[in-house]
């Protein structure tokens, strides 16, 4: 929203190869938080809409697109495209810390199993599948 983070998804998985033995996904949202109790950064849906919104009215929408979007889960290229379509480090610099050391360049798409591509400086396009994002 406007640059600033209204939420973030967390996925936390233990692979065995390269097969996913299983993950825990967590959703937050900063939802009916006062500006002054924000970090630099982020936003809420308070300061956005200067309404307090209902948390159980909130869920409900949340499970909602949840349960209708579960059908896609079985095209992850569809799953691609809509990540990248909504990523907010799409085509920006970035420097992800990752288990090699951080690698900085621009975000320059989704790879074929859902990799983070980056392209350094040098020009190297590099697939990141593990990571932590650092805004510049």
């Amino acid at each position: 929203m406007g640059g600033l983070k209204l939420g973030g998804i967390l996925v936390e998985a233990r692979l065995v190869g390269r097969r996913i033995d299983f993950a825990v996904v967590g959703v937050g949202i900063n939802l009916n938080i006062v500006p002054s109790l924000l970090p630099p950064g982020a936003t809420s849906t308070f300061k956005v809409t200067k309404r307090v919104l209902d948390q159980d009215a909130m869920m409900e929408a949340l499970l909602e697109e949840l349960r209708s979007s579960y059908p896609k889960l079985h095209d992850k290229q569809q799953i691609f495209r809509d990540w990248w379509d909504h990523c907010v480090h799409q085509l920006k610099p970035v420097t992800v810390l990752g288990p090699e050391g951080p690698i900085s360049g621009v975000s320059t798409g989704i790879g074929p199993s859902g990799e983070l591509l980056v392209t350094t400086p040098k020009g190297d396009t590099r697939e990141i599948a593990e990571g932590t994002i650092l805004s510049p």
